[in-house]
């Protein structure tokens, strides 16, 4: 469910809603306790919240992949074009 409420509440929609709460009759970007309360998702079934999780998690997975190769590809070029000044 965690991935389902994190991109729900990351979607442009619901940013935009937050970000009216949080600015809102006070001088600082906050929202308090009675507001988060009574900010409403939708939850759909349970079968769909896992297949969501399923799918997300496999995504994400994917991207943390993707950049921890991103990041060993960069320290090769640095070494490389180290290696590459000095000579």
């Amino acid at each position: 469910m965690s991935y389902y409420i994190m991109c729900t509440l990351c979607s442009t929609d619901y940013k935009a809603r937050l970000l009216g709460i949080g600015q809102s009759g006070s001088t600082r970007e906050a929202i308090n306790k009675q507001e988060l309360e009574s900010f409403v998702i939708p939850v759909p079934s349970i079968n769909d919240i896992k297949s969501f999780g399923r799918l997300a998690d496999s995504l994400y997975k994917e991207i943390a992949k993707n950049n921890n190769e991103i990041r060993a590809l960069n320290d090769m070029q640095s070494v490389l074009l180290s290696n590459l000044s000095s000579r």
